[in-house]
């Protein structure tokens, strides 16, 4: 059987595409809004590697095409490898049922088409008759995301372009008062750019912060999702990525100009992106990265830091896993390890009695479970990967790192769920479907905690 789950069929193909937007975009931003070549000579030469590595992004998600813009970023070890960074709602739309996403995030990203120069070559001139632009389909490999956060990174599955360049980035936190700048496609439009000045951090009740930004030239709409927020470094005379575009208020029109807009925060979402943008990097404490799979033949879940089964597991090797994009960090070596690190044992549930996976972080729940379910329960590994636990009264976890939650599938009772994010936990919790376990109380009930930097 044959399935073609998602498709987009759009009015334009082969050598039309260059001269005509099969999304009918252009011209559709803003009043407010500056073509980037309408930028100054000097800030033409200072954001030229910034804007060159702006692409926008269209993608199908359940038989609908989506538009958000996206940063090719570079890695530590200059490789050429084309990662690109966006926000993770564009990949994950689900509304409040963030839990239930499952793989649809990678069936998305397989979907990714860039358009790489889709920009006027004359300033205030938008029409397709000034755009050369590149398209370049083939979709790409989801890697990461943070739902709690909005980031996401993927790898596209085919080279950009000659000419696209590999941002460069910083993932210092931003300091309130910092000039500022956004590169994106309004509308699915033409690139524009908006500048203005960094307003601090915002907080949201489930812990997370964003950079705050308020712009005094442009704005943003929707299609600018995902777009890059980009700093000047005077000493090399570019612009840095410094996050991408979750929301806001602003807009074109009298009553939302200088309204302000909030980005991610690429120096929080680093630590879960070390081993693409700085593999060269120093890693003393031997921190390694627990990712996690969906697989729907068993509507189950399955995670690992081992590094051969993650090769494994994206290479096909065990045909129907999917990456959900979702990991959190641990610990590989508990001689570097933080005091008090607690291995993490893996138990496999044999075919006959569930075909699953069990893990803790609790030594006595280790034990216990080998006692209570010999036989049916193997046990894979006594230490996984390491990592701390929380107070047993409270469930607390210490300083610099964030809590851990294990859910029970009550349908089975049998499969579990593991998730470092707060908006997924809740998803899960309101789905009803769902009991969960670890030390202290719902909906903070937590069994491991997991470092965050």
């Amino acid at each position: 059987m044959v399935s073609l789950p998602m498709i987009s069929h759009l009015v334009a193909a082969g050598n039309a595409l260059r001269q005509a937007d099969p999304l009918g975009e252009i011209g559709q931003a803003g009043a407010c809004e500056v073509d980037v070549a309408c930028m100054s000579t000097t800030l033409k030469q200072q954001a030229a590697s910034a804007v060159n590595a702006v692409a926008r992004m269209v993608f199908t998600d359940h038989g609908q095409t989506g538009l958000c813009s996206g940063t090719l970023v570079n890695d530590s070890t200059i490789s050429s490898t084309p990662y690109f960074f966006t926000a993770n709602h564009c990949l994950d739309n689900d509304g409040a049922d963030v839990g239930a996403s499952k793989a649809q995030p990678a069936a998305v990203a397989a979907t990714i088409n860039t358009y790489w120069f889709f920009q006027t070559s004359v300033c205030g001139q938008d029409t397709a008759n000034n755009v050369n632009f590149v398209l370049v389909a083939g979709g790409a490999k989801l890697l990461g995301r943070g739902v709690d956060f909005d980031w996401t990174l993927v790898r596209l599955n085919n080279a950009p372009p000659a000419g696209a360049t590999f941002a460069a980035w910083n993932a210092s936190p931003l300091s309130a008062g910092t000039a500022a700048a956004g590169i994106h496609h309004h509308e699915g439009d033409l690139k524009k750019i908006s500048q203005g000045t960094t307003q601090g951090f915002q907080t949201f009740d489930d812990g997370s912060s964003y950079i705050a930004m308020q712009w005094t030239q442009g704005a943003t709409e929707p299609g600018s999702s995902g777009s890059g927020l980009f700093t000047y470094n005077p000493n090399q005379n570019y612009y840095e990525l410094r996050g991408a575009l979750y929301g806001g208020n602003s807009a074109c029109d009298a009553g939302h100009q200088g309204a302000t807009d909030v980005y991610s925060r690429l120096d929080v979402a680093l630590p879960m992106l070390r081993q693409y943008l700085t593999p060269n990097a120093a890693n003393p404490t031997k921190e390694t990265l627990v990712v996690e799979y969906y697989y729907a033949g068993y509507d189950d879940y399955f995670i690992t830091a081992n590094q051969a089964e993650i090769q494994a597991l994206d290479n096909g090797a065990h045909p129907g896993w999917q990456r959900t994009g979702l990991t959190f960090l641990a610990y590989s070596d508990p001689s570097v390890a933080p005091a008090g690190a607690s291995p993490v044992c893996r138990f496999y549930v044999l075919p006959q009695a569930g075909d699953s996976h069990f893990y803790s972080a609790d030594p006595a729940e280790c034990a216990a479970t080998a006692i209570k379910f010999a036989g049916t329960w193997v046990e894979e590994s006594p230490a996984l990967f390491y990592i701390q636990l929380p107070d047993p009264a409270t469930g607390a976890c210490p300083p610099n790192t964030r809590a851990i939650f294990r859910f029970l599938n009550n349908v089975n009772g049998l499969h579990h769920r593991y998730t470092a994010e707060v908006d997924v936990r809740d998803s899960i919790i309101q789905d009803r479907g769902w009991t969960q376990e670890g030390y202290g109380n719902p909906p903070s009930q937590t069994v491991m905690c997991s470092p965050i930097s």
